[in-house]
């Protein structure tokens, strides 16, 4: 993903106290966006420290781009499947570019960038066994591999008329099979598979440029939760957001009060009980299935725009027979239905569909 470099900062009410740090958002699929961040690093709802810093307009900016990824990241998937059952590339190329207009409406300041559309640009290419790009011929099978791209040129901000954020780009790399099939009347139609071989790169990766939160220096400084519970064992974080695919390692800290989840390159997480609204706890049918610790959180909770979906959920999961699982259920869970400092735990027997085929797949 493409981008200029955002002068501005997000979260920070003094514009004088400002320094220009910067985090890079990272899909390794070939999409590349530099944020702003502030300067004081001191936020743990974004991920940056124990600060009680109030959230700026800036951070529409960041949320909006972030927002704009994400319905890209489901686009495209979406068109790889229009393509398989139809191997119209003018019928894949409408339907993403629908889709981006129709979840861009959710900001009124796109509504010119998408009733322009000319921005919007999308490809679809095929790749011989050098690596050379070909170009995929309307309803024509081909055994090559192909690559659906969609780029969205000078997004403007949502705060200032005018100004231009950058450019956002998202692509994967897929495998086709499509067969025709006979119907009942005798017809044929087309009917097909994909594979998705980028699958398994992170959609979504964001780290600080600049500045680097040290994550036993913040943990040491969370006396106010209580006692540690669970000393940073490797967990499983996602939501039912395509973005979040592959699920992500975090490391989990729990204490009587709060949860602290650790991201890759210093991100931050902290929930306690003013951002968790519910938890329940889905242990599957027998002791050989994931269990998964469904976390449902206020959706003004400061939570990164990247975790945030519709249902509200994060969902941390484990292995089973993992270190991981034994502690939470030896040590963390008994403690937490001790001190009720935090919401109640109930079991449930089951997980939302939408999370099943995504989990089936990618854990």
């Amino acid at each position: 993903m493409d981008s200029s470099l955002l002068s501005s900062t997000n979260s920070v009410s003094n514009v004088d106290q400002i320094v220009n740090l910067s985090i890079t958002e990272e899909n390794q699929h070939g999409a590349k966006s530099t944020l702003p961040k502030k300067a004081d690093g001191n936020n743990p709802a974004d991920g940056n420290g124990p600060a009680d810093v109030s959230s700026s307009k800036e951070d529409q900016d960041k949320k909006m781009l972030v927002d704009m990824y994400s319905i890209m990241v489901d686009s495209v998937l979406e068109g790889i499947k229009q393509y398989s059952k139809t191997l119209s590339v003018h019928k894949t190329r409408a339907k993403v570019v629908d889709l981006i207009c129709e979840g861009c409406r959710a900001y009124p300041v796109l509504s010119k960038y998408i009733q322009r559309r000319s921005d919007i640009v999308f490809t679809l290419e095929a790749y011989d066994q050098d690596g050379r790009s070909l170009p995929v011929e309307e309803g024509s099978r081909s055994l090559l591999l192909k690559s659906a791209s969609v780029c969205l040129y000078d997004v403007p901000s949502t705060l200032i008329p005018g100004k231009t954020l950058g450019s956002l780009v998202f692509s994967e790399v897929f495998q086709d099979s499509v067969i025709s099939v006979q119907k009942e009347d005798g017809t044929l139609e087309l009917d097909g598979e994909s594979l998705i071989l980028t699958s398994i790169i992170p959609r979504y990766r964001s780290w600080p440029l600049v500045s680097k939160v040290e994550s036993s220096g913040f943990l040491h400084n969370l006396t106010q939760y209580g006692c540690l519970l669970c000393p940073g064992e490797t967990f499983r974080v996602c939501t039912d957001q395509s973005l979040t695919l592959p699920v992500m390692e975090v490391e989990l800290f729990a204490y009587e009060a709060a949860i602290v989840l650790v991201f890759q390159r210093a991100n931050i997480l902290l929930l306690d009980k003013d951002n968790i609204k519910s938890m329940q706890m889905y242990v599957g049918e027998s002791s050989d299935a994931v269990s998964v610790l469904m976390v449902e959180v206020l959706p003004s909770s400061g939570i990164p725009a990247f975790l945030q979906s519709e249902n509200h959920i994060l969902y941390i999961s484990m292995f089973p027979k993992s270190k991981a699982k034994l502690t939470l259920f030896q040590e963390v869970l008994p403690e937490w239905k001790s001190h009720c400092s935090l919401p109640h735990v109930d079991p449930t027997e089951s997980i939302p569909e939408s999370f099943q085929q995504m989990y089936v797949l990618k854990v």
